[in-house]
């Protein structure tokens, strides 16, 4: 991971009017693409990997919901997203690849109000690394 995102390994989503993108999310390695985004393709009839590949730079982390739901920068509209778990985008905020946008989300046609607030998650430090 090379961003400046990269530096923060969890964030939380709160306030949402969708419920199901409300909780902590875990940083994941740019290589690895969300299920849902995986179902959405799927859906569609496109390789998930060429997609996955023209969308996102290769190096900006995104994160990740226990339910599936997922944050990620998408290069194609400079925009970074929060999908629900099916990978349906949500919401949508402008920024670059440095951060998620804490404040500013938009509501995607069909997502309930209010747009939620992003913050960074306190992490517990791992005693065996301390």
């Amino acid at each position: 991971m090379t961003s400046a995102a990269n530096e923060v390994l969890e964030i939380q989503v709160m306030g949402g009017g969708e419920e199901t993108t409300n909780g902590r999310y875990k940083a994941r390695q740019p290589n690895i693409i969300p299920t849902g985004f995986t179902t959405t393709c799927d859906q569609m009839n496109w390789n998930d990997q060429r997609m996955w590949q023209q969308l996102t730079d290769g190096k900006t982390t995104w994160y990740e919901h226990e339910n599936g739901s997922y944050v990620y920068r998408n290069v194609s509209d400079g925009k970074w997203w929060i999908d629900a778990p099916d990978g349906g985008g949500v919401y949508i905020a402008a920024g670059d690849a440095t951060s998620v946008p804490m404040s500013k989300w938009n509501l995607l046609p069909g997502a309930t109000a209010p747009a939620p607030t992003v913050q960074p998650a306190t992490v517990q430090p791992d005693s065996r690394h301390l």
